[in-house]
Protein backbone atom coordinates (compact mmCIF):
# COMPACT_ATOMS: atom_id res chain seq x y z
CA UNK A 1 0.00 0.00 0.00
CA UNK A 2 1.55 3.40 -0.91
CA UNK A 3 1.60 5.86 1.55
CA UNK A 4 2.29 9.45 0.76
CA UNK A 5 5.17 10.69 3.20
CA UNK A 6 4.30 12.45 6.14
CA UNK A 7 1.07 10.83 6.00
CA UNK A 8 0.08 8.55 9.03
CA UNK A 9 -1.65 5.57 8.86
CA UNK A 10 -3.94 6.37 11.41
CA UNK A 11 -5.35 9.12 10.00
CA UNK A 12 -6.52 7.20 6.77
CA UNK A 13 -10.04 6.06 6.39
CA UNK A 14 -10.61 2.77 7.68
CA UNK A 15 -8.51 2.84 10.07
CA UNK A 16 -5.26 2.58 8.59
CA UNK A 17 -5.73 -1.29 7.92
CA UNK A 18 -4.90 -0.97 4.30
CA UNK A 19 -7.90 -2.97 3.44
CA UNK A 20 -11.53 -3.35 1.92
CA UNK A 21 -13.99 -3.00 4.50
CA UNK A 22 -16.05 -5.98 4.92
CA UNK A 23 -19.49 -6.42 5.85
CA UNK A 24 -20.78 -9.53 7.80
CA UNK A 25 -24.32 -9.88 6.51
CA UNK A 26 -26.78 -12.29 8.18
CA UNK A 27 -28.42 -14.83 5.30
CA UNK A 28 -32.31 -14.61 6.71
CA UNK A 29 -34.26 -17.81 6.04
CA UNK A 30 -37.66 -16.48 5.72
CA UNK A 31 -40.25 -18.50 3.84
CA UNK A 32 -38.60 -22.22 4.92
CA UNK A 33 -36.32 -23.83 2.74
CA UNK A 34 -35.74 -21.65 0.14
CA UNK A 35 -33.83 -24.97 -2.48
CA UNK A 36 -35.40 -27.43 -1.82
CA UNK A 37 -33.86 -29.75 -4.52
CA UNK A 38 -30.74 -29.42 -2.31
CA UNK A 39 -32.18 -30.39 0.28
CA UNK A 40 -33.68 -33.54 -0.98
CA UNK A 41 -30.57 -34.40 -2.65
CA UNK A 42 -28.86 -34.66 1.01
CA UNK A 43 -32.22 -36.28 2.44
CA UNK A 44 -31.79 -39.08 -0.43
CA UNK A 45 -28.01 -39.14 0.23
CA UNK A 46 -29.24 -40.41 3.59
CA UNK A 47 -31.81 -42.35 2.85
CA UNK A 48 -29.95 -44.36 0.14
CA UNK A 49 -26.76 -44.64 2.25
CA UNK A 50 -24.72 -43.06 -0.84
CA UNK A 51 -24.34 -39.85 -2.81
CA UNK A 52 -27.02 -39.29 -5.25
CA UNK A 53 -26.40 -39.36 -8.60
CA UNK A 54 -28.02 -37.87 -11.74
CA UNK A 55 -30.12 -40.45 -12.60
CA UNK A 56 -31.51 -41.49 -9.44
CA UNK A 57 -33.58 -38.27 -9.70
CA UNK A 58 -35.08 -37.63 -12.70
CA UNK A 59 -37.02 -34.31 -13.62
CA UNK A 60 -39.69 -34.20 -16.26
CA UNK A 61 -41.55 -31.39 -16.93
CA UNK A 62 -44.32 -30.90 -19.42
CA UNK A 63 -46.21 -27.30 -20.25
CA UNK A 64 -50.19 -27.10 -19.34
CA UNK A 65 -52.00 -23.84 -20.41
CA UNK A 66 -48.99 -21.83 -19.93
CA UNK A 67 -48.13 -23.66 -16.98
CA UNK A 68 -45.31 -25.89 -15.89
CA UNK A 69 -45.49 -28.91 -13.88
CA UNK A 70 -42.84 -30.80 -13.26
CA UNK A 71 -42.83 -34.81 -11.84
CA UNK A 72 -39.78 -36.38 -10.17
CA UNK A 73 -38.90 -39.83 -10.50
CA UNK A 74 -36.35 -41.49 -8.07
CA UNK A 75 -35.67 -44.89 -9.39
CA UNK A 76 -33.11 -45.73 -6.38
CA UNK A 77 -36.60 -45.63 -3.90
CA UNK A 78 -37.56 -48.73 -2.05
CA UNK A 79 -40.73 -47.32 -0.61
CA UNK A 80 -43.74 -47.89 -2.11
CA UNK A 81 -44.19 -44.11 -4.49
CA UNK A 82 -41.23 -43.20 -6.49
CA UNK A 83 -42.88 -40.69 -8.54
CA UNK A 84 -43.91 -37.03 -7.31
CA UNK A 85 -45.77 -34.54 -9.00
CA UNK A 86 -45.63 -30.95 -7.92
CA UNK A 87 -47.69 -28.11 -8.74
CA UNK A 88 -48.21 -25.84 -11.83
CA UNK A 89 -45.52 -23.37 -11.29
CA UNK A 90 -44.75 -19.80 -13.81
CA UNK A 91 -41.21 -21.35 -15.19
CA UNK A 92 -39.60 -25.08 -15.13
CA UNK A 93 -37.24 -24.18 -12.42
CA UNK A 94 -40.37 -23.64 -9.77
CA UNK A 95 -41.81 -26.35 -11.07
CA UNK A 96 -39.00 -28.67 -10.17
CA UNK A 97 -38.91 -27.26 -7.00
CA UNK A 98 -42.22 -28.00 -6.11
CA UNK A 99 -41.89 -31.42 -7.27
CA UNK A 100 -39.00 -31.69 -4.64
CA UNK A 101 -41.24 -30.17 -2.28
CA UNK A 102 -43.95 -33.09 -3.05
CA UNK A 103 -41.52 -35.87 -2.93
CA UNK A 104 -40.07 -33.95 0.61
CA UNK A 105 -43.71 -34.28 2.27
CA UNK A 106 -44.31 -37.36 1.11
CA UNK A 107 -40.93 -38.95 2.32
CA UNK A 108 -40.93 -37.30 5.29
CA UNK A 109 -40.95 -39.73 7.52
CA UNK A 110 -38.59 -42.24 6.20
CA UNK A 111 -36.43 -38.79 6.03
CA UNK A 112 -36.64 -38.51 9.86
CA UNK A 113 -36.18 -42.27 10.70
CA UNK A 114 -32.67 -41.50 8.00
CA UNK A 115 -31.79 -38.45 10.10
CA UNK A 116 -32.00 -39.88 13.52
CA UNK A 117 -29.86 -42.96 12.80
CA UNK A 118 -27.03 -40.98 10.47
CA UNK A 119 -27.25 -38.39 13.53
CA UNK A 120 -26.42 -41.49 15.68
CA UNK A 121 -23.58 -42.95 13.77
CA UNK A 122 -21.88 -39.37 13.58
CA UNK A 123 -22.21 -39.05 17.21
CA UNK A 124 -20.56 -42.68 17.67
CA UNK A 125 -17.72 -40.96 15.25
CA UNK A 126 -17.39 -37.70 16.63
CA UNK A 127 -16.90 -39.42 20.01
CA UNK A 128 -14.17 -42.06 18.93
CA UNK A 129 -12.11 -39.39 17.32
CA UNK A 130 -12.11 -37.33 20.60
CA UNK A 131 -11.18 -40.12 22.30
CA UNK A 132 -8.13 -40.95 20.18
CA UNK A 133 -7.16 -36.78 20.61
CA UNK A 134 -8.01 -37.19 24.30
CA UNK A 135 -5.02 -40.88 24.48
CA UNK A 136 -3.03 -39.02 21.59
CA UNK A 137 -2.51 -35.78 24.00
CA UNK A 138 -1.65 -38.10 27.01
CA UNK A 139 0.71 -39.74 24.63
CA UNK A 140 2.26 -36.45 23.94
CA UNK A 141 2.25 -35.07 27.74
CA UNK A 142 3.81 -38.67 28.93
CA UNK A 143 6.68 -38.14 26.66
CA UNK A 144 7.13 -34.71 27.44
CA UNK A 145 7.38 -35.18 30.76
CA UNK A 146 9.96 -38.21 30.75
CA UNK A 147 12.59 -36.21 28.70
CA UNK A 148 12.15 -33.52 31.86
Amino acid sequence: MWVPAGAQMGMMKGGGKGGVQQHHLKQTSSGGDTNPKGVLSTALCMLLGRSVTKEDCVYEVTEEKGKHVATLTVSALTTEKTDFEGKPAADKKSAEANAAKKALNVLSKEIKEAKAAHDVVKKEKEQAFREKKKAKLAEKKAAKEAEA
